[in-house]
């Protein structure tokens, strides 16, 4: 069964927008745990079927911690990706930004 959490206009916003199946897709395996930001933390991304004020990107933050809630806000396409790039996770890349080439170096 699919989690839902709430989606609002931005991370400071109390205004409620829908709800997003809840993920952890940019979570880090540290050799212990998959976490974002710290243990019991954890980060997914999600892109929406619509723009929304000029956003198609949902940041998902999810806690083990009590007394903290479970948050998703709308973020910018270059938000999306620097959260993309930092998993270093390129099947997200490959998923959302097919055009995007992280290499760099000229080829030979």
């Amino acid at each position: 069964m699919s989690k839902y959490i709430n989606v609002y206009m931005s991370e400071e916003s109390d205004k409620i927008i829908g709800r997003i199946v809840e993920n952890t897709l940019l979570d880090v395996w540290d050799g212990k745990n998959y976490s974002y930001g710290g243990v019991g933390n954890h980060g997914g991304i999600s892109k929406l079927k619509r723009t929304i004020e000029d956003k198609q990107f949902v940041f998902i933050f999810t806690t083990q911690w009590q007394g903290v809630k479970n948050r998703a806000w709308l973020i910018s396409d270059e938000e999306a990706l620097q959260y993309i790039l930092n998993s270093e996770d390129d099947s997200l890349l490959s998923k959302y930004f097919k055009n995007y080439d992280v290499n760099l170096e000229e080829d030979d």
